[in-house]
């Protein structure tokens, strides 16, 4: 079961971004579970956000617990670390 997660990261920059993109391994190839992703500002023009499709809820926690929160912090933002906002995809075309 695929599962599409949105996180929002506020006060962002997209420099903030590439950096803990870079360092998450989300500036190549996806990592493991990761079908797609979507990053950008939010409506406000300030809240950074996150679009992801993972194969499991189980890859998407462990990559934004382990990996993805951890370098938003160290590029100097501050990571939500409250739950996202997830959903069961019930279809998706690449």
């Amino acid at each position: 079961m695929a599962i599409a997660v949105l996180a929002e990261t506020p006060d962002m920059t997209a420099a903030q971004f590439d950096a803990a993109a870079a360092e998450a391994g989300l500036s190549g190839p996806l990592p493991e579970g990761c079908l797609v992703h979507i990053a950008g500002t939010g409506p406000d023009g300030s809240t950074w956000r996150d679009l992801s499709v993972w194969e499991t809820p189980a890859q998407a926690k462990q990559f934004m617990d382990e990996k993805l929160r951890p370098a938003i912090d160290r590029a100097g933002a501050t990571a939500v670390w409250g739950p996202p906002v997830t959903w069961t995809v019930h279809k998706l075309i690449v």
